[in-house]
């Protein structure tokens, strides 16, 4: 039997498979097989496979197309190996990822998933970004637990290795089109595993207009939220308001763009913060001592919604009258962005994306970030929270004799507590 497994499964990649199958094949760690589920496919994807003559590779051809999770559920079945490695067919991974992924969990017991740092490129294969996951060291520390009961999980889930008896017995759940993977480690966490990324870019990721991601963006969104009210629930065998539990999660990482912002209740935020976190620790006390529940309780008090709405109001009212208004990016951040400087009857000529996926955002024409140059005067606002230093990083450098103002909302963003309990 392999010590690895690694499944991968695709549905019409004609154009990127050769890359990323030659991209396992060529790993420092060989012990593995490699089980690819052509979920239907109609171009040319099971033809370029079947080229590689290498017997590591056992590739499942489905009739007809089944989804994602189902897919990845028969490539489990057919697993044999001690560790599961997950690939997607656009996302190659770069070549000792394999190794130093096997040689943690063999170190690390407590560790069901761990995941890697990776690199953004765009359709052609040119490098647009690094990308950060967060660093989970050491084990069982106050990151993991944040995660959690903010509805968030540190691992992508492309660059991941399993502990192939736990992947097996947890499957993915087929109700998630794109959520699956997000579902899967909230499960996870609640069953007292830990998650941790190696500090190393270790996997390439592509982002392009047909990705999985983009194509189902809304999906993607209702998902994750349905998969969060659902752990909330398990976990606490309460059912929380639906409205409540966007304006939660938006109070910790600005998925969710509920309306009615103005009438969150900050307290009620906090109660279910409470809440989730004396559940878990009733499930686990184990994994939650006093300090950390002090650290997650109030030393990691969340980003509150209205203080960063205020804040952002106060930073864009100060600007008014110093020149024209841009957003670099255009993610359900600027959409919102754009919202709010409506309501200050502020106007933004453009927005500038890396990689447009669209002409226009909420009417607002969408150009290539390259074009910036073109601008002589006024501002360009930073509209991501996950991204914005590397894409202040990336204005500054590309862009080192600009005209423009740069405003990144997050760089100078109050840290620490903002309520005290």
């Amino acid at each position: 039997m392999h010590k690895l497994s690694v499944i991968m499964s695709v549905l019409n990649g004609e154009r990127f498979i050769e890359e990323t199958v030659r991209s396992v094949l060529e790993q420092t760690f060989s012990d593995f097989q490699f089980i690819i589920v052509d979920d239907g496919s109609t171009d040319r994807t099971k033809e370029l496979i079947r080229q590689f003559a290498d017997s590591r590779i056992q590739l499942i051809e489905l009739p007809q197309n089944v989804g994602i999770p189902a897919a990845r559920n028969i490539g489990l079945a057919a697993a044999g190996g001690e560790l599961i490695a997950v690939v997607d067919a656009d996302d190659p991974p770069l070549v000792e990822r394999f190794e130093k992924q096997v040689d943690f969990l063999g170190s690390h017991s407590q560790v069901a998933v761990v995941g890697c740092q990776f690199r953004v490129m765009n359709n052609d294969g040119v490098f647009v970004t690094d990308s950060k996951a967060q660093n989970d060291s050491p084990i069982g520390n106050v990151a993991n637990l944040n995660n959690i009961l903010r509805g968030s999980i540190s691992t992508m889930h492309p660059c991941a290795m399993y502990r192939g008896d736990l992947l097996r017995s947890f499957r993915y759940d087929v109700r998630f089109k794109v959520g699956h993977d997000y579902d899967l480690g909230l499960r996870l966490y609640e069953a007292g595993w830990q998650t941790d990324n190696l500090d190393e870019y270790l996997n390439l990721h592509r982002d392009h207009p047909r990705s999985v991601t983009d194509v189902f963006r809304d999906v993607d969104f209702n998902d994750h939220h349905t998969a969060f009210s659902e752990f909330a629930e398990r976990l606490t065998g309460t059912a929380f308001n639906d409205n409540e539990l966007k304006a939660y999660a938006w109070s910790f990482h600005f998925r969710f763009l509920p309306s009615g912002l103005d009438s969150i209740d900050s307290s009620r935020t906090i109660s279910i913060l409470k809440t989730l976190l004396d559940a878990y620790s009733k499930k686990h006390p184990d994994l939650v001592g006093r300090e950390t529940y002090r650290s997650i309780l109030v030393d990691a008090a969340p980003r509150e919604a209205l203080i960063l709405r205020a804040y952002w109001k106060e930073l864009l009212q100060n600007h008014s009258g110093r020149g024209c208004l841009y957003l670099y990016g255009a993610g359900q951040h600027s959409v919102w962005l754009a919202g709010l400087c409506r309501e200050l009857d502020m106007q933004i000529e453009l927005v500038f994306d890396d990689i447009p996926r669209q002409d226009a955002l909420e009417s607002i024409p969408i150009r290539q970030t390259d074009q910036l140059a073109e601008i002589k005067h006024g501002s360009v606002l930073i509209s991501s929270d996950i991204h914005h230093r590397a894409m202040n990083e990336k204005l500054n450098t590309r862009f080192p004799n600009a005209d423009f103002r740069i405003i990144d909302p997050y760089q100078d963003f109050p840290t620490g507590p903002f309520l005290k309990y």
